[in-house]
């Protein structure tokens, strides 16, 4: 009975330790070094340039209340954010085999990327 309860529990907390890490990557694949952004209204048609060499490539949204969406689109692909102010969102640009580590910023003290 011991040794069927010692297993049960060593099954139990390798499992959540399994699951624990993975996490799916959220991908925006394009063919160009720009991106374009969709603010709330406001769209920035290819503002976003490409910086794989920074690990994340920050943008900082621009200040709002509430939800806000956010939409990064290539000419191949589109990935669309529901963020909320002081929150991070982490996501890969793919273009062939270069990545770049990405995220959006919505925190209140740091100083947008793209001015409305």
């Amino acid at each position: 009975m011991k040794i069927l309860l010692k297993t049960t529990i060593i099954v139990l907390l390798s499992s959540q330790a399994i699951f624990a890490r993975q996490t799916k990557k959220i991908i925006l694949r394009t063919n160009s070094n720009k991106v374009s952004i969709k603010e709330g209204n406001s769209t920035y048609r290819n503002q976003w340039v490409l910086s794989p060499e920074l690990k994340p490539d920050v943008f900082v949204a621009n200040l709002f209340e509430k939800t806000h969406e956010h939409v990064f689109f290539s000419q191949i692909d589109t990935l669309s954010f529901k963020v909320r102010p002081n929150k991070r969102y982490d996501f890969l640009i793919v273009k062939g085999r270069n990545s770049a580590y990405t995220h959006i910023s919505t925190y209140v003290n740091e100083k947008p990327t793209l001015v409305i």
